[in-house]
């Protein structure tokens, strides 16, 4: 499989990303556990 999604930045002329489905996943992944850190960390501080 070699498909690719391709983003564009707004307000760049030449910003186009292409990433693979995996990289997609991974990216996912990561924002999954930031997420769930800085939501534990404000539960912790009340």
């Amino acid at each position: 499989m070699t498909g690719s999604i391709v983003f564009t930045i707004p307000y760049l002329p030449n910003g186009t990303i292409s990433l693979s489905p995996i990289d997609c996943a991974v990216i996912g992944a990561i924002a999954i556990v930031v997420i769930i850190v800085i939501a534990s960390t404000a539960r912790k501080r009340k």
